[in-house]
């Protein structure tokens, strides 16, 4: 079956869309660059604000080189090569918008929402990664207190006169729990030396009236 060709006759308004389209697209691509290079302290010719805020003023010369300034901020290959090709088309589709091809246009258009989705999808999948990471490191830190805790309470005759620095120092020589600062086993100490002390079943019920 033979399919028309689109023509800018039969989208009168279409390429003000389209051109809003590329802009938004292109412009979110490269504020996201511009976060990757200030975030990773990477220059651009000695200073980042040679980057382009506006798709409307870039270069395919400087599209490429953005593309080596993410590869040298270890940008993955992924989420490199994503936010690449999102600049990539936006640029070649506003080109082809000036031409009045509107068919190549909205082909580019395509590919430019296709490489920011597999961006945006990315970008998600890290932030689960990283509160994944973040649950677990707090997991593992309230295990390491309450052990550092028990420790305490179970040498209480020992240590209930004694300085929070000089239990964390025995907590630490002891190897009671590892990869902890005696700076933080001392706050946690204090805090649960400072905490107030649990309610009688009378306390608790004056409470619950009040």
């Amino acid at each position: 079956m033979n399919q028309s060709k689109i023509s800018d006759d039969s989208l009168p308004n279409a390429s003000e869309e389209i051109i809003k389209a590329f802009e938004r697209l292109g412009n979110e691509a490269l504020a996201r660059i511009r976060e990757i290079i200030i975030s990773k302290k990477i220059k651009i010719d000695g200073d980042d604000t040679d980057l382009p805020n506006d798709i409307n003023n870039i270069s395919f010369q400087m599209i490429y080189y953005i593309y080596s300034v993410l590869v040298k901020a270890g940008v993955s290959e992924y989420e490199g090569n994503s936010i690449y090709y999102v600049v990539l088309f936006c640029e070649a589709g506003l080109l082809e918008v000036k031409k009045r091809n509107t068919e190549l246009a909205i082909k580019h258009l395509c590919r430019a929402f296709s490489y920011s989705e597999k961006f945006n999808d990315y970008q998600q999948i890290l932030l689960s990664q990283k509160i994944k990471n973040a649950r677990k490191r707090h997991t593992e830190n309230y295990a390491l207190k309450d052990d550092a805790i028990a420790y305490y309470e179970d040498n209480i005759d020992l240590l209930k006169n004694k300085s929070t620095e000089y239990i964390a120092a025995q907590i630490l020589t002891n190897k009671i729990i590892p990869n902890t600062t005696k700076r933080t086993i001392a706050h946690w100490i204090s805090e649960h030396r400072n905490r107030p002390p649990p309610m009688t079943g009378f306390e608790f019920l004056l409470n619950s009236i009040n």
